[in-house]
């Protein structure tokens, strides 16, 4: 248990330094633009998941809330084809 909570805390400290290598590769004209976008649904997307996990958490378990939480990341990777 321990590991995995070491795990998920590498990732989650990780994070911040993906933006920041994402916004080192755009165009200056364009940064400011993309950065704000990413942070923006970054916020909708908790937001989202907070939600969701108010309405299936207590009537169907944690299980449908992975799967649930796993949908947009799904029709994501199908539409990027």
């Amino acid at each position: 248990m321990l590991l995995l909570r070491g795990l998920v805390g590498f990732g989650v400290g990780g994070a911040p330094q993906s933006v920041t290598l994402y916004a080192e590769f755009l165009p200056s004209e364009t940064r400011a633009k993309c950065v704000v976008a990413v942070e923006v649904f970054w916020v909708i997307g908790t937001c989202f998941e907070v939600l969701l996990a108010l309405f299936v958490m207590p009537t169907m378990g944690w299980r449908w809330l992975l799967i649930f939480s796993a949908v947009p990341l799904a029709i994501f990777s199908l539409t990027c084809v």
